[in-house]
């Protein structure tokens, strides 16, 4: 029987001739992963704008200053539309 390798919890690193300009230079980190399909998040391509700039124009006040200067990274080239927060868990 042959055994599948599923890639979740995993990065996914562009090999430099990929030639593919959506990933480039990459770095993915897969978030899912099974027999059903794939999502995946590049994590290696920070945007011109900051957590400010998207707080302001979503009417969202923050009491920690320094979170906006934080950069938004370019996610990937598929649901443009949708966003994601990547953040460390102070669960231990």
């Amino acid at each position: 029987m042959l055994e599948t390798t599923y890639l979740t919890n995993n990065f996914l690193i562009a090999m430099p001739n990929l030639a593919d300009p959506n990933f480039l230079k990459t770095v993915t980190y897969i978030c899912m992963h099974n027999e059903e399909g794939a999502m995946g998040i590049v994590i290696n391509k920070p945007m011109d704008i900051n957590l400010g700039d998207v707080l302001e124009q979503m009417d969202i006040e923050t009491e920690n200053p320094s979170s906006m200067r934080l950069p938004i990274y370019d996610g990937g080239p598929v649901q443009r539309e949708r966003g994601f927060v990547l953040h460390q868990s102070d669960k231990t």
